[in-house]
């Protein structure tokens, strides 16, 4: 028997410490398998992509490795495995393209969860691929949509997913079960996920985004005359620095000192880009 890779991935530091997804164990697993088919510790060659989603392969430096091993004339390496083919990608696309390589170099797949067991050129291997890889990239965008309706409701309830607090806010962090305790970062029974940050106003900065704002509205001060009246007057941003034109100007045209919280906002705009 020739060079067998094992390759192992998680996509993020939750999955990481799930029993059933960790890296310890999808290696442990894959290892058992491949001894019970008659391969040798010493046969095994190790990639890993720790904390890198599984809907793209640009970023996972160790498949790509292992891709091109797999390519390579005379390639040592006889096959893969993996715990299930959800750790070599939720893409239909990405799925087939590296099954592809994988059958038309007459490599072997072994699985952990028993679907593959070395050969691939069985008459329903490829159906049974087209039906894995469907039910991964279902379960990818079943979660988006739940996350994107869990941020809706989290930012219609009025938390805050814009990055560090604009100023004149500031960040105050509460337990959504126990909101009147005041100590809550000090009750160990809190779970983590139950704390949430909202934007609270800042007394401190309130003043400047007052002045910013009564300049330009009821003053009839340009953008350009509101920066230079706030740096005359000792006026500073929070990194203690003078007020730019451009750092007035996004004050003004920030929708929270309107009142309306957003997430994805930077998202939205690329996409918006690409339609046009």
């Amino acid at each position: 028997m020739g060079k067998i890779a094992i390759y192992t991935r998680v996509s993020s530091e939750k999955q990481a410490a799930e029993d059933r997804y960790s890296l310890t164990v999808q290696k442990e697993r894959c290892e058992a398998l491949l001894v019970s088919q008659g391969y040798r510790k010493e046969d095994f060659i190790y990639f890993c992509d720790a904390g890198i989603s599984g809907t793209t392969i640009e970023e996972r430096d160790e498949l790509k490795e292992l891709l091109k091993k797999l390519q390579e004339p005379n390639s040592e390496v006889e096959g893969l495995c993996c715990y299930d083919l959800s750790r070599i990608s939720r893409s239909i696309s990405h799925t087939m393209e590296i099954f592809n390589i994988i059958k038309e170099n007459n490599l072997r797949l072994f699985t952990c969860d028993g679907a593959f067991m070395g050969d691939v050129n069985g008459q329903n291997c490829k159906i049974m691929v087209s039906i894995y890889s469907m039910l991964n990239e279902l379960f990818i965008d079943q979660l988006r949509e739940r996350v994107k309706a869990g941020l809706e409701k989290s930012v219609a309830n009025g938390n805050y997913y814009g990055g560090p607090a604009p100023l004149g806010y500031r960040y105050e962090f509460y337990s959504t079960t126990q909101q009147d305790n005041k100590d809550f970062k000090q009750d160990k029974k809190i779970r983590k996920k139950d704390i949430k940050k909202r934007l609270v106003i800042d007394e401190n900065e309130k003043q400047i985004i007052e002045l910013i704002f009564h300049l330009f509205t009821d003053e009839k001060y340009s953008i350009k005359n509101v920066a230079q009246y706030l740096n005359l007057n000792g006026y500073r941003t929070r990194q203690n620095k003078q007020f730019a034109t451009a750092t007035v100007q996004k004050i003004l045209e920030n929708p929270v000192y309107a009142g309306r919280l957003f997430w994805a906002k930077r998202k939205q705009k690329k996409k918006n880009r690409k339609r046009r």
